[in-house]
């Protein structure tokens, strides 16, 4: 079981969208106001609309043109976030925006995590897009430490008996307390290798995630 915040949706607007969008909208309207009141106070007779057709048609090129390359961009960017183009206009990053990656690539990282078996469970899970096609993702887990002490015997291929003799060596407590010291060490830096190991599994299944921070419960 987690508990998924959907972080964002408007949490945060970019300022100079705003402005800019703002000032577009009252020059434009303030230049059709103008000119519209000019016309009528001032009429004037019908003129050749050559030009006028010329840049009407030279606005449809461009405007064609950037359409174009933006439908090629955002299909590019559903393929790559494994949607369909639809759900990508519909789910996917707003630029001007702080928005949730989909629901189900939130559950497809979780995944990863509850499947691994170091892993007890996962909690307060969050998910945020900084960017387009660039999000991050934030959990909270629970380690089984008997499983992370197993799999770093493994790795460091540590030998029990020996570790043993070594503890029976001791002649005072100060040296089983270095050694307990030692050990403790080796079993947070177990841990970190851990949590960098459940980070690129989850980077490798949803490539949009590119910060990736996983806390230890």
């Amino acid at each position: 079981m987690y508990f998924c915040a959907r972080e964002g949706f408007s949490r945060e607007r970019y300022a100079w969208s705003l402005v800019s969008g703002v000032g577009i909208f009252f020059l434009g309207c303030g230049v059709s106001v103008y000119h519209g009141g000019y016309g009528i106070l001032h009429g004037s007779e019908m003129k050749d609309l050559t030009v006028a057709f010329q840049v009407l048609a030279a606005s449809l090129v461009f405007e064609g043109g950037t359409m174009i390359v933006a439908f090629r961009q955002v299909t590019a960017s559903a393929r790559r976030a494994g949607l369909t183009l639809r759900e990508y206009v519909r789910y996917g990053p707003d630029p001007s925006a702080v928005q949730s990656i989909p629901e189900t690539r939130i559950r497809l990282a979780v995944q990863q995590l509850q499947e691994d078996d170091v892993v007890n469970s996962v909690q307060d899970v969050k998910s945020v897009y900084i960017g387009p096609d660039k999000a991050r993702f934030k959990a909270e887990v629970l380690f089984s430490g008997a499983k992370v002490a197993d799999r770093m015997h493994k790795r460091e291929r540590m030998d029990l008996k020996e570790e043993l003799e070594k503890v029976k060596a001791f002649e005072n407590e100060g040296q089983f307390a270095m050694y307990l010291k030692d050990h403790g060490d080796r079993v947070v830096d177990s841990l970190g290798d851990e949590v960098d190991r459940l980070e690129v599994k989850i980077q490798q299944k949803v490539p949009e995630v590119k910060h990736c921070d996983i806390e230890i419960l």
